[in-house]
């Protein structure tokens, strides 16, 4: 990503779109500092994403030739590798501090050194400004969430698709917030962990199916579609 075409992106686009003020009402200055410094610190260069990240995304999420990765369009099934479990349940924004302090947890149960967030490219978006973000194991969420507008985009709003992965490749999840129903997550994991339970414990509320490890999935259109037929 393009450190310096993200923050001219972002400064207007962010304030205007959705909150319907011009970003010079507020202190511009320092939310640009402030956005600075986060992506110097986790953006990921070029090089960086096709030697580190790409390689373990691919081990974990399948990527169609033909097809859009979405949950409308595939089964649960064809979105990951062979050999992980998953539950999708009904969430956003990105990250809060308990959610993010969860995975934190799964990220040192699987001997994680970085996770990685890397948005779904899109053709209505440059894709210089498209986020690829590696975040170090250990960073606290009082670290990574002072970083201004980038942050308020990126953690907030829930207005496009991210995959989320630890660099084990152990564990990803597929957050799906640019279908026509809902937001959506689908956590996906290779060796079940009480982390593991205790992160999908917590969002049991708003799980949407159960854990079908061997069992063919019909995905979640239908019952999205069940779900909210009546709204």
């Amino acid at each position: 990503m393009n450190i310096e075409k993200c923050l001219d992106y972002y400064s207007e686009s962010f304030y205007h779109e959705f909150w319907g003020i011009d970003s010079q009402i507020v202190d511009e200055n320092v939310l640009r500092l402030q956005a600075l410094d986060f992506l110097r610190h986790y953006a990921m260069s070029d090089s960086e994403y096709k030697d580190h990240c790409a390689p373990v995304m691919q081990t974990v999420f399948c990527f169609p030739s033909e097809r859009t990765f979405s949950i409308e369009s595939m089964t649960l099934d064809e979105m990951f590798e062979d050999g992980f479990e998953y539950f999708s349940y009904n969430s956003s924004p990105l990250f809060w501090k308990k959610s993010y302090e969860l995975i934190m947890k799964v990220c040192m149960e699987y001997g994680d050194k970085n996770i990685f967030i890397v948005e779904e490219k899109s053709c209505e978006k440059d894709p210089e400004v498209a986020f690829k973000i590696k975040i170090p194991v250990g960073k606290s969420w009082e670290e990574i969430s002072k970083g201004g507008y980038i942050t308020d985009v990126l953690f907030n709003m829930p207005n496009h698709n991210y995959y989320v992965l630890g660099d084990s490749g152990m564990w990803g999840k597929w957050c799906d917030y640019d279908n026509r129903f809902s937001d959506y997550e689908t956590f996906c994991f290779k060796r079940m962990s009480p982390v593991v339970l205790e992160y999908k414990d917590y969002f049991s509320e708003y799980i949407t199916e159960q854990l079908v490890p061997e069992k063919k999935s019909k995905g979640l259109s239908g019952i999205l579609r069940q779900l909210f037929k009546k709204k």
